[in-house]
C-alpha cells in the first residue's frame, strides 16, 4: 500500500555553492558595484533607483491581482485544487508536490487557493525560465525522473498546473 501524500518529506536543497566560493563572487559583484558608483555616480544612482521604483510598482502589482483572484475562490486551498482536478486518475503524490511547490513558489501569496485550470504565465506569472527550477523540486518531492523528458507527451506542453500535474504523472518514478 503507498504511503499517503500527507507523509511526503519536505523538498532539501542541495548545496551545489561552495561557502567560500559564494563570498567570493559576492565581494567580486560588491566591488564592481563600488567602482561603478565611483566612476559614473549620478548613472548608476539613476539606474539603481528606476529599476528600484519598477521592481517595486510590478510587486504590489502581481500582489493586488494574486489577493483578487485569491478572493473569487472559496475553501480550503489543497480541497479546491484536488476538486478541480480528475483525482483518481493522478498519483496523489504528484499532485501534492506540485500543489505545495507552486505555492511555495509564490512567495507574494503563500496561502493562495490554487486551482488546475491556473495558467503558469499569465495568472500566476511563473517566468517560464524558474519552471526548470520548479520541476527539480517536484520530481524529488514526488520521487520522480526529470531524465528523458522529451518522450514524455507532455513535453513542451505544459501551460497550466494540471498539465504539470499530468506531465510528472508520466515520468517513471525513481528507482527503489
Amino acid at each position: 500500500m503507498n504511503r499517503p501524500s500527507r507523509l511526503m518529506p519536505p523538498y532539501v536543497r542541495s548545496k551545489a555553492w561552495n561557502p567560500i566560493l559564494r563570498a567570493l563572487v559576492l565581494l567580486g559583484l560588491a566591488m564592481v558595484g563600488l567602482l561603478a558608483l565611483w566612476s559614473r555616480p549620478l548613472l548608476v544612482a539613476g539606474f539603481g533607483l528606476m529599476f528600484g521604483l519598477w521592481f517595486l510598482v510590478e510587486r504590489g502589482r502581481l500582489r493586488a491581482r494574486l489577493r483578487r483572484l485569491a478572493e473569487t475562490r472559496e475553501g480550503d486551498a489543497l480541497e479546491g485544487f484536488v476538486k478541480s482536478l480528475p483525482i483518481r486518475e493522478l498519483d496523489t503524490w504528484v499532485v501534492r508536490a506540485v500543489f505545495e511547490q507552486v505555492r511555495n513558489y509564490l512567495t507574494e501569496r503563500p496561502g493562495f487557493p490554487l486551482r488546475a485550470f491556473d495558467q503558469l504565465v499569465k495568472d500566476l506569472r511563473i517566468d517560464p525560465d524558474d519552471l526548470e527550477d520548479l520541476a527539480i523540486e517536484i520530481a524529488q518531492r514526488s520521487g520522480r525522473v526529470v531524465d528523458n523528458c522529451e518522450r514524455n507527451p507532455y513535453c513542451n506542453k505544459v501551460t497550466t498546473v494540471e498539465d504539470i500535474v499530468r506531465f510528472f504523472c508520466v515520468q517513471p518514478k525513481i528507482a527503489a
